[in-house]
C-alpha cells in the first residue's frame, strides 16, 4: 500500500511554491531566506514563523501567495517518471495521496486525472501539520491495515519523520532538500 506526497513527488511544484513565497514576502517588505526550503512539507504558517507576522499580515501573505500560485498553476507538470510508477503499481497495490496542500489540490487532481490512480486523496483540512502522522493513520484505518504495511513516498525531512512515527516504510526523493538531509528514510532516490 503506497502513500504519495503531492508536491515534489507527484507534481513538480516546489519551484513555483518557492517563487510564490518569495513574491509574497517581497510584496510585504520581507526578504526570502534560503533555509526556508528545509521547512517545506510544513504548512505555510510554520515555514514563515520566524518572520513574526501578525494575523493580518499573515492573511495578506497567504492571499498574495495563493493568487500567485493560481496565476501560474498551469505551468506545473507531473514529476518525471510518475506515470510509469503509478501505472506499474496500480494493478497490484492500493494507492493514496497525503498532501499538506489545501488551496490547490483539487485543481491538480482534475488536471492530471489523479482519481483514476488513487483510492484515497487527503488534503491538509482537518489534519495537524507534519510530522503529525494523522493522515497516515487515517489511510491505514480506511484500508484496515497496520501502518507498518504502508510505504510512504515523500521529499522532505518532515515526510521522513512522519513515516517514522508510525513505522511506515519511507522512500524519499532528493531534490527539494539534499540527499544527506533525508538519511533517516529507509531508501533515498534521486528520481521516481
Amino acid at each position: 500500500m503506497f502513500v504519495f506526497d503531492l508536491d515534489g513527488v507527484i507534481i513538480d511544484s516546489i519551484p513555483l511554491h518557492v517563487e510564490s513565497m518569495k513574491y509574497a514576502l517581497s510584496k510585504l517588505g520581507y526578504e526570502w531566506k534560503d533555509e526556508l526550503i528545509k521547512k517545506f512539507g510544513l504548512r505555510a504558517r510554520d515555514i514563515i514563523a520566524d518572520y513574526g507576522m501578525n494575523e493580518q499580515t499573515y492573511k495578506r501573505f497567504i492571499d498574495i501567495k495563493v493568487k500567485y500560485l493560481l496565476d501560474h498553476m498551469d505551468e506545473i507538470k507531473l514529476m518525471p517518471g510518475f506515470l510509469d510508477v503509478v501505472n506499474y503499481l496500480k494493478p497490484k497495490y492500493k494507492l493514496a495521496i497525503a498532501s499538506m496542500s489545501t488551496h490547490v489540490i483539487q485543481y491538480f487532481v482534475e488536471k492530471f486525472q489523479l482519481n483514476k490512480y488513487f483510492d484515497i486523496i487527503l488534503d491538509a483540512d482537518g489534519f495537524n501539520p507534519r510530522p503529525d502522522p494523522g493522515q497516515l493513520l487515517t489511510i491505514a484505518e480506511r484500508w484496515n491495515i497496520p501502518t507498518e504495511q504502508l510505504i510512504y513516498i515523500g521529499d522532505t525531512v518532515w515526510d521522513v519523520k512522519t513515516a517514522r512515527k508510525v513505522n511506515a516504510l519511507c522512500f524519499a526523493l532528493a531534490g527539494t532538500v539534499d540527499k544527506e538531509e533525508l538519511k533517516d528514510a529507509h531508501f533515498v532516490f534521486e528520481s521516481l
